[in-house]
C-alpha cells in the first residue's frame, strides 16, 4: 500500500502533462473536455466527498472499537494525507464561502446515519 498511492500520483501527473501537451499542440476538442472534467472533479467532487468519507471513517472506527480493535494505521494516515489540501483551502477561505460547505457538511453527516451526538458527548 505504501507504493500504490505515490505510483498513482505520478501516473496522474504524467497523464495531466500528456493531456496538456495534446491541448496546446494539437488543439483537440476531446482533450479540452477531458481537462474540464478533471477540473470539475477536483474543485467540486473532491470537497463534496469529505463529509461522506468522514462519516465512513468514524463508522469504521466505532465498529472496530466495539470489537476491541483499532483501524489500521495506513487507513488513518491515508485519509489524513488525502484531505490535507482541503483542510488548507478551508483554513484560508472567507466565511461567506464556507457557509454553504458547512451546511452541506451538517446535512451529509445527518444523512450518513452515524450517531455523532454519541461521539461528541
Amino acid at each position: 500500500m505504501i507504493f500504490i498511492l505515490p505510483t498513482l500520483a505520478v501516473a496522474f501527473a504524467a497523464f495531466c502533462v500528456w493531456l496538456t501537451v495534446r491541448i496546446i499542440n494539437r488543439k483537440e476538442r476531446w482533450a479540452k473536455w477531458t481537462m474540464a472534467g478533471l477540473i470539475v472533479t477536483f474543485f467540486v467532487i473532491y470537497p463534496l466527498s469529505y463529509p461522506w468519507a468522514q462519516a465512513a471513517f468514524i463508522d469504521a472506527g466505532m465498529k472496530a472499537a466495539t470489537r476491541g480493535e483499532q483501524l489500521p494505521q495506513w487507513i488513518v494516515e491515508g485519509g489524513t494525507k488525502f484531505y490535507t489540501p482541503l483542510g488548507w483551502a478551508i483554513s484560508i477561505m472567507p466565511d461567506f464561502v464556507l457557509e454553504p460547505f458547512r451546511s452541506y457538511n451538517e446535512w451529509s453527516l445527518k444523512m450518513s446515519g452515524v450517531d455523532f451526538e454519541h461521539i461528541v458527548q
